[in-house]
């Protein structure tokens, strides 16, 4: 395994090249930890509990994300882990999932998406469970994968997006006093009105404007 340290240019005109090690090299951590959770990629054994908040949830999951708009069964749960799985060992898609870190209850999911190494560059998203929503979780979770990304990755950007009628997930990224870029018009397809919504985006290029948070992975 290689630390993505270890690959970066010694300096501004270094070859593109110390870029292009396979991402499958790259090494990333069993799990990310903060004061109240733990962030780690789905295992074998998590669909029971994927699948209880997920059908938990999902009245209001399917209003935002066009891949919640069915409940799945049991094995459907099953498969979309292994999937997770895959990606993660692949660095094609990096999936996690967010437990409390006393009672170790699955809380939600997150994860760093639309990857492209070699910025390398990363979105993040995420979703809490309906029982567990108001109490800063997600706002947490994402302190953390952000400091992660720019940190441990040296991510030069990440992202977050949400259409614009979202006012929640937009509410995170603004405590987070993330960067606002602009909004994209018409560029959200949502399957509940049907109807067509404009994108939120903001992003992070560094650290130095996040709230204060304990983080460490390893």
């Amino acid at each position: 395994m290689i630390n993505f340290t270890d690959v970066l240019p010694t300096s501004p005109q270094a070859s593109k090249l110390e870029f292009m090690i396979n991402p499958i090299l790259i090494s990333l951590p069993k799990q990310i930890e903060t004061p109240r959770l733990i962030i780690r990629p789905p295992q074998m054994g998590d669909e029971l509990e994927h699948n209880r908040a997920f059908a938990e949830s999902h009245l209001e999951l399917r209003e935002w994300l066009p891949w919640a708009q069915e409940i799945p069964s049991l094995e459907e749960s099953e498969i979309t882990i292994r999937g997770f799985m895959a990606d993660w060992i692949l660095r094609k898609d990096l999936v996690m999932f967010i437990f409390e870190k006393q009672s170790h209850q699955f809380l939600g999911g997150t994860g760093l998406h639309r990857i492209d190494w070699q910025i390398p560059r990363f979105e993040i998203g995420y979703w809490m469970r309906t029982s567990q929503a108001g109490k800063g979780y997600i706002t947490e979770s994402t302190n953390a994968l952000l400091r992660f990304a720019l940190e441990g990755l040296k991510a030069a950007r990440v992202e977050i997006r949400c259409s614009s009628k979202n006012v929640k997930s937009e509410s995170v990224m603004k405590r987070l006093h993330l960067e606002f870029e602009g909004t994209l018009k018409k560029n959200f397809y949502n399957p509940q009105g049907p109807r067509i919504d404009d994108t939120q985006l903001y992003a992070a290029f560094d650290t130095k404007s996040l709230p204060p948070l304990a983080v460490k992975w390893g």
